[in-house]
């Protein structure tokens, strides 16, 4: 006949929400640190390139990232 569902365990699911939303503040930090990286030794190799403002770029992303993290865990709370 039909099958019962299974009772769904709310205080779980926000705990996986939660983990997941974690797994991907680190992934985004890892790639911005890692392009950072990248760029960093792409200067270092080829110091005659000019990347200021590329830099100045990158490091207003990862701010404005980060800001938005920041407000979107506190609205969450």
């Amino acid at each position: 006949m039909y099958k019962r569902r299974h009772k769904i365990d709310w205080d779980e699911e926000f705990k996986k929400t939660t983990r997941s939303r974690l797994r991907g503040v680190r992934a985004t930090a890892v790639a911005f640190v890692a392009v950072i990286l990248f760029l960093a030794a792409v200067k270092v190799t080829h110091r005659e390139l000019p990347m200021g403002e590329l830099f100045l770029v990158m490091g207003g992303l990862a701010a404005g990232t980060f800001i938005l993290i920041l407000l979107g865990r506190r609205s969450s709370k």
